[in-house]
């Protein structure tokens, strides 16, 4: 017997169980509370201004002088609509630790903000190689929020109930629930859409990616705790 696991016969088939797994699962879940407290922590400090918001936000100006951290920090305070974005960031992380588990909540929560920032940012850049003067106003503005990592999570879970959801019915269900949620985002957020707003796209697809295994590394898709146990 392996260190750390317990092989069990049940029913003429072997099962494999990690001992200490219910650990575990309650440190990935205190991870994910300890997430949600730090990005409300960091939003109550910048809002009663201890934080100024020029430290964290990014823009595309900023991320091109090369303040690249600045694609991480910016995802870790919510934006207005405050308690709808907080609210919708909790039960999104959540829900995705559940139904997902921590490593693709981790690795959508950051691939899906950086590389959709980057992304949005990169579509602002080649316009301005055509007309120099496109998108002025968005290239200096704070860019912050949480919603490119929801975004992600969102479709994380589109991606996992998708391949657990062989019927059209369920799959049709998936759909609709994903542009309600879109189309409820917007609606609550109350202004128009705009270029930077292609991220969320982006962080929906990266998540769709990564939930399918497409996004990740080997030694993350199959965990040695799924490997045929070696005899003695």
């Amino acid at each position: 017997m392996r260190r750390g696991l317990i092989y069990c016969c049940v029913t003429d088939s072997r099962t494999i169980m990690l001992a200490g797994a219910k650990p575990r699962r309650w440190r990935g879940f205190a991870a994910v509370i300890a997430l949600v407290a730090v990005v409300s922590s960091l939003t109550a400090i910048q809002r009663v201004g201890v934080m100024p918001l020029a430290s964290l936000a990014a823009s595309p100006r900023e991320v091109a002088d090369g303040r690249l951290w600045l694609l991480i920090s910016s995802g870790a305070i919510a934006a207005d609509p405050l308690l709808w974005s907080l609210l919708s960031f909790c039960g999104l992380a959540l829900v995705t630790f559940a139904l997902c588990g921590w490593k693709i909540l981790w690795f959508a929560a950051l691939v899906g903000q950086t590389f959709s920032t980057l992304l949005g940012y990169s579509l602002i850049g080649f316009a301005r190689l055509v007309e120099p003067r496109a998108f002025q106003r968005l290239v200096s503005a704070p860019d912050y929020g949480v919603s490119a990592i929801s975004a992600a999570w969102l479709g994380a879970l589109a991606a996992v109930g998708w391949r657990k959801r062989g019927e059209n019915i369920g799959r049709a269900a998936i759909v609709l629930g994903c542009v309600a949620a879109a189309s409820l985002a917007w609606f609550v957020r109350g202004r128009g859409l705009d270029v930077l707003d292609s991220e969320h796209v982006f962080a929906f697809v990266i998540g769709v990616g990564v939930a399918s295994g497409r996004g990740l590394p080997d030694a993350m898709r199959f965990p040695s705790l799924f490997r045929d146990p070696v005899s003695g």
